[in-house]
């Protein structure tokens, strides 16, 4: 479960990820672009799911 803050490529990295088994967290960042809590798609919101950048923007993907 994450909750709270996950930061990752925290010193530029573009390509770290973040995986998470229950997104829940209050932001997300990677490398600098962030989402608060209420930009997170609803449709992945307490899922198992995986974020990364892809063209300077976050994106999130399920975990099967």
């Amino acid at each position: 479960m994450m909750r709270g803050r996950a930061l990752a490529g925290a010193s530029g990295d573009r390509e770290a990820q973040i995986f998470c088994t229950h997104l829940t967290a209050e932001l997300v960042s990677i490398a600098g672009v962030y989402w608060l809590s209420d930009k997170i798609p609803a449709e992945f919101y307490g899922k198992a799911a995986r974020l990364r950048l892809a063209d300077n923007a976050l994106t999130v993907q399920p975990l099967n």
